[in-house]
């Protein structure tokens, strides 16, 4: 809310009228008086410092954040104790990467004592190498490797006994710290990150922006400092990697701000939930699934005060998504029939028989670079095979889902536009109900498509696939941006659906509550998995983790 000096004398007039609460009329004019002493940062803020600096405890009271005068936080207080892992959680847009911004960047107070990293960019690429790139990030250890090249030479010309002892306390820093491992240690956490031998040594100019986000979270976790800040880490990771990192983190000995939207991965990680919402914190001991069940009995206490008091209710906005079922098709749905494929002479799949149809619920899993997305691609037709036959049903409809389609969506024109320029038959009201079901509501709706977040675009292309009635889904990576809330409803809906479905994700409760095949990428082969899903994750965890 932009509050003008013009407002405040309107509110001064509704203060002295009984009609705002004095606390309501000094928050308002609280943000006033913050954003007009703060214009060069555009950003509203306030806090009331509480630090001991002997303390790794971060506590700062009655927090205020407002980028470009929009209250995300107000009067709220930030505490984080010393080595607990916390999973930040909120809708998307609530403030949960603001927040972490204004920490990493101490425009929070955070006491000196405590060394930060927020991984959220990817690195600039350089002729480095990852290896180089992630040794090179423990600062302390090149600092001290230096200091002992010095102090040798120094010894080596004229024997000094404050050089010997100095000497000693080096090389006892240097032992503490794992100096000496390093090599071994960042090669481990490149290969959990799925990095091959020969990547590892690759320049990084020459990798994707994917790869180099992947660097930065490698030399996060090879520096281990005091509080690490991951935010949505999983995005830019398969889900084997995911795997790893969910086993890393479980035995990460040190302070973690996680935000993620995978359920299970914060369950085996978090020892603490913080919630923010109606721009408050509110702070829970356990994992995700010990605050679903706090949160309820809560909300059944509020609702009992409510019918005592009459005191108003504040609940999250629910989300939930409806797929279209389609109408019945006889089998054979898709078949694929003694395919190959190479690309530039490079053989991907070889001779591969499948068969999928309108009961179908497959995760597609495997090391990344296995060919998940190409099998999509081969599958839909997008592309053709080097050898043998893939057959759909003359009557079949697919659609697919993929962050290539969302970043396609015309972003000149609205949500209601965009669904009307592909439905044309559809009544204006027919596609608001329709945009209602995925979660973008009221005005949102008349917004341009440039403007709305990462998310709400993916809701758009939901809504749009569910109007095509497809009997077959086909979905590449569909929580990327997604919200807890929302990936929960798209879970829910996917199992509600009549048609089939295939899907590639990291997201590992997506995999545990949709598929009922996994089928697995690699050699040049598809082959079904006989075990679990739980049993896939302990191979992978045991091929991936190198003590």
């Amino acid at each position: 809310m932009d509050i003008s000096k013009a407002n405040i004398r309107n509110l001064k007039k509704k203060s002295k009228a009984g009609l705002i609460s004095k606390e309501e009329f000094d928050r308002l004019t609280k943000l006033h008086t913050i954003k007009q002493s703060d214009q060069k940062e555009n950003m509203v803020q306030s806090f009331e410092k509480v630090i001991n600096t002997n303390s790794p405890d971060i506590k700062i009271k009655q927090v205020t954040i407002a980028p470009r005068g929009i209250p995300l936080l107000i009067d709220t207080d930030v505490t984080i104790n010393q080595n607990r892992k916390y999973g930040l959680i909120g809708l998307n847009g609530s403030g949960k990467s603001t927040l972490l911004e204004q920490l990493a960047s101490r425009q929070l107070p955070v006491q000196d004592c405590v060394d930060m990293l927020y991984v959220r960019q990817e690195m600039e690429g350089s002729d480095k190498t990852p290896i180089e790139c992630v040794i090179e990030s423990d600062t302390e250890r090149t600092k001290l490797l230096l200091e002992e090249r010095i102090l040798k030479k120094k010894l080596d010309d004229d024997f000094d006994n404050e050089a010997q002892d100095r000497l000693l306390v080096v090389y006892d820093k240097l032992k503490s710290i794992g100096a000496y491992t390093a090599n071994t240690r960042a090669k481990n956490i490149l290969f959990g990150l799925q990095f091959t031998e020969e990547m590892q040594h690759k320049p990084t100019n020459e990798l994707s922006g994917g790869w180099r986000m992947r660097v930065a979270l490698a030399c996060a976790l090879f520096v281990q400092p005091k509080l690490l800040l991951l935010d949505e880490p999983t995005n830019h990771l398969d889900l084997n990697a995911s795997i790893w990192l969910e086993a890393y983190l479980a035995k990460y000995n040190k302070t973690l701000i996680l935000v993620s939207h995978d359920r299970d991965f914060l369950n085996n990680i978090v020892t603490d939930i913080i919630h923010l919402n109606n721009k408050k914190l509110t702070y829970y001991k356990g994992n995700y699934d010990s605050f679903v069940k706090n949160s309820n009995i809560n909300k059944k206490q509020e609702e009992k005060l409510f019918k005592k008091t009459g005191q108003k209710i504040n609940k999250d906005k629910t989300v939930q998504f409806i797929f279209r079922n389609p109408d019945k098709l006889k089998i054979p749905v898709i078949q694929i029939k003694q395919v190959d494929f190479s690309y530039d002479d490079y053989l991907i799949f070889n001779n591969l028989e499948l068969n999928i149809d309108c009961n179908s619920k497959i995760a597609i899993i495997g090391p990344n670079g296995s060919g998940k997305t190409t099998l999509i691609k081969l599958i839909t037709k997008e592309l053709n095979p080097t050898n043998g036959e893939i057959y759909h049903n003359n009557n079949l409809r697919i659609a697919k889902f993929s962050q290539h389609f969302v970043d396609q969506l015309d972003m000149d024109i609205s949500p209601v536009e965009y669904i009307n320029s592909k439905f044309k038959e559809l009544k204006t009201q027919e596609i608001r109900n329709s945009l209602g079901m995925f979660g973008i509501h009221g005005t949102t709706q008349e917004q341009q498509i440039s403007l709305l977040s990462g998310g709400q675009k993916s809701r758009v292309c939901l809504c749009e696939i569910s109007l095509t009635m497809p009997h077959i889904l086909f979905l590449d990576e569909p929580t990327n941006h997604l919200d807890i809330a929302s990936v929960d409803a798209l879970a829910d809906a996917l199992i509600q659906f009549k048609g089939g479905i295939v899907f590639i994700t990291h997201d590992q409760r997506l995999v545990s509550q949709v598929a009922s095949e996994l089928w697995v990428c690699g050699n040049n082969k598809v082959i079904r998995y006989e075990g679990t899903f739980d049993d896939y994750k302990q191979e992978i965890i045991n091929d991936l983790f190198i003590e």
